[in-house]
């Protein structure tokens, strides 16, 4: 079987666990006796557990998946400020990177929108939330010398 890495507009692969009421850790799905604590598990609660646990491992998961691409934010602003010189086409061009990393951003916000008490996914959510600033003043800076240089020339 092929694993594939995950992309910023798809949903990850997660493996679904439950979280003991007890201590907190996860565990198998189809467990009624939690194997650290024994404490007792619901199969309601197993049910919605799964299904909270999925969802929280599927933002973080996508979250760091598109903070990746956060690395190409600098090679970006370089190669605008390149096109600077060498002419506007450049820079349109490059401006493509910024808005599918803008788009990416604005998905996980619709995908996971539901907001949980988890720290993890509190910290994916302020990441992404950073993330789209950074796009967004990228792409500002780029219209900006995109329209200087159609000024100038």
């Amino acid at each position: 079987m092929e694993v594939k890495p995950d992309a910023p507009f798809t949903n990850p692969r997660v493996t679904p666990f439950v979280q003991c009421p007890g201590c907190k850790r996860l565990i198998e799905c189809d467990a009624s006796l939690c194997p650290y604590c024994r404490e007792e598990i619901d199969p309601k609660y197993a049910a919605i557990s799964r299904l909270v646990v999925v969802y929280q491992t599927a933002a973080v998961s996508s979250a760091n998946t598109i903070k990746t691409a956060e690395v190409g934010a600098g090679i970006v602003f370089v190669v605008s400020f390149i096109g600077f010189w060498l002419g506007p086409g450049l820079i349109i061009a490059n401006l493509l990177t910024p808005i599918l990393s803008i788009a990416a951003v604005g998905l996980w916000f619709y995908r996971f929108r539901f907001r949980l008490q988890d720290p993890e996914y509190a910290k994916a959510r302020n990441a992404m939330r950073n993330s789209l600033w950074l796009w967004l003043v990228l792409m500002a800076v780029q219209i900006l010398s995109l329209l200087y240089v159609f000024k100038v020339r």
